[in-house]
């Protein structure tokens, strides 16, 4: 599992990623903490996908680098 901080607007974000097909777990004591759990069986592909959706999501929202 891996676990990203977010100082930004957390919840619109997991949103818009579980529209266009990525699940995000969201946690921490402040909710500003993303859950990445992939599937074992997650190939790179699956991968690229997800960095795509997640990235466009951070772009809609002027926060992509």
């Amino acid at each position: 599992m891996f676990e990203i901080m977010a100082n930004f607007p957390l919840p619109q974000i997991w949103e818009e990623c579980k529209d266009n097909g990525v699940l995000l777990g969201k946690g921490g004591a402040d909710g500003n903490v993303f859950r990445i759990k992939p599937p074992m069986c997650i190939d790179k592909q699956d991968v690229d996908f997800a960095l795509e959706v997640f990235a466009e999501a951070l772009d809609k929202r002027g926060m992509k680098k």
